[in-house]
């Protein structure tokens, strides 16, 4: 006998109008757990994930069907930084923190720094 199994509405003496928001309220609270471990591990990752991460938001321009991979390398919220496309943006996040302890910031820095950004 399964005990994880919710006990049908009907046999609980619900409503249908009952019945359904009891199943919505389910569908929410499943709902704020994913959303929980989602934050937890944007909270736990490094600067420089959460910097690819956000990089990534706003630089790729790819269609992500079948032109970035991105995507197909976060499951449950979880990132799988060895994907192709997590490595580049995490090497670039990594040039822009290292690229932030440059000093002085020259014309050429900044070219040298775009080049390797978006090269």
């Amino acid at each position: 006998m399964n005990l994880n199994k919710p006990v049908p509405e009907s046999l609980l003496g619900l409503s249908a109008e009952e019945a359904e928001l009891a199943k919505l309220e389910r569908t929410i609270q499943a709902r704020k757990a994913q959303l929980e471990e989602a934050r937890k591990e944007l909270t736990a990752n490094s600067p420089a994930k959460s910097l690819a991460i956000l990089l990534h938001s706003k630089l790729c321009r790819y269609n992500h069907t079948d032109g970035c991979g991105w995507h197909y390398d976060v499951s449950k919220g979880i990132h799988n930084w060895n994907g192709y496309e997590h490595k580049e943006y995490l090497l670039k996040a990594d040039l822009v923190l290292a690229g932030l302890d440059r000093e002085p910031v020259t014309t050429e820095n900044i070219e040298e720094f775009i080049t390797k950004l978006f090269g």
